[in-house]
């Protein structure tokens, strides 16, 4: 048996923040936040936040088979094994304790999230 470490969103924000260091003052005009499977949700859950980093942008969130058809076992017991943490800058905070007690979150629920999230902003 082995323990299998789940740091995602330390690896994220470690890929973004050496993103940011190296714009050197110039925002992009186009971002793609993308994943695949479990990446997709994390992409939807950090689309609000490279939103708010570059808001002159036009980000585009695409999730690849991130569908969410799972057990109810792994719908309790999946964010709780991949230790997610949800900071609220990036989803509200209704959805974010949701997902930090491992309480049953869909794709549905994240998006809707950040919709409420971003209302001012253009999505599209």
């Amino acid at each position: 048996a082995h323990t299998r470490r789940h740091n995602g969103a330390a690896n994220a924000r470690a890929a973004l923040d050496w993103l940011i260091a190296r714009q050197r003052g110039a925002a992009p005009r186009r971002v793609l936040v993308t994943g695949c499977s479990a990446g997709s949700y994390g992409s939807a859950l950090w689309a609000p936040w490279i939103m708010q980093q570059w808001p002159t942008a036009r980000v585009v969130q695409v999730g690849d088979a991130g569908v969410g058809v799972v057990t109810d076992t792994f719908l309790r017991m999946g964010f709780t094994n991949w230790r997610v943490n949800v900071p609220t800058h990036v989803v509200d905070a209704a959805t974010a304790r949701r997902v930090s007690m491992g309480t049953s979150v869909s794709m549905a629920d994240i998006y809707t999230s950040n919709a409420r999230t971003l209302a001012a902003a253009t999505v599209g």
